[in-house]
């Protein structure tokens, strides 16, 4: 069905809002029939996409998690030749999720995915030098870094 007008609706729009991918063709199909959106939500929970055209309706739910980065380690002071262990927590939990993590400064091996209670742990290397360094764990492409400092001292 090329450039049929699609009518589109959210269950649940006061949180959220769609795009269209192609706004050259405004609200009507391309000429493969399709009609590109991007979905955006700044609330966690369920939505319905419903879109009609020429007579056919369609509809898909939709769920987003609010994801919750929280590092934790014993102390903020670490000596040069220590290690220190990050623990990430994510929340709700996601079993097998492996978000990026990096600092700036020192090494990680890779993070492993998280376990069924959205928990992974690992290690870092400081630099052999003091100062304080930064710890970044994004959850997705999409979702913001999080972060937690340390200084390590001589």
């Amino acid at each position: 069905m090329s450039r049929q007008k699609v009518s589109k609706s959210l269950s649940n729009p006061k949180h959220s809002f769609l795009v269209l991918r192609n706004p050259e063709h405004g609200d009507t199909t391309d000429s493969e029939g399709r009609l590109e959106l991007t979905y955006h939500t700044w609330r966690p929970g369920m939505n319905i996409i419903t879109a009609s055209a020429g007579g056919a309706s369609d509809s898909d739910t939709i769920s987003a998690w609010a994801i919750t980065v929280q590092v934790s380690s014993d102390s903020i002071h670490y000596t040069v030749t220590d290690s220190v262990q990050v623990s990430l927590d994510i929340v709700p939990p996601m079993m097998g999720f492996s978000p990026l993590i990096i600092a700036n400064g020192g090494r990680f091996p890779s993070l492993g995915p998280t376990d069924s209670t959205g928990h992974a742990t690992s290690w870092w290397w400081p630099p052999l030098g003091t100062g304080t360094y930064c710890i970044y764990f994004r959850p997705s492409a999409t979702q913001p870094l999080d972060s937690a400092c340390v200084y390590v001292e001589p």
